[in-house]
């Protein structure tokens, strides 16, 4: 899912060969701040 990339980047997760994204807990933290994880 290539366009959402960048706005996975914005919370600082690392962007996998698979096309994945893979996120630190402080990158999940700032989502949840911003409401995006529940």
């Amino acid at each position: 899912v290539v366009d959402k990339v960048g706005f996975y980047r914005r919370f600082g997760f690392e962007t996998l060969t698979t096309g994945m994204v893979c996120a630190s807990e402080e990158a999940i933290a700032r989502m949840r701040e911003q409401g995006f994880v529940g």
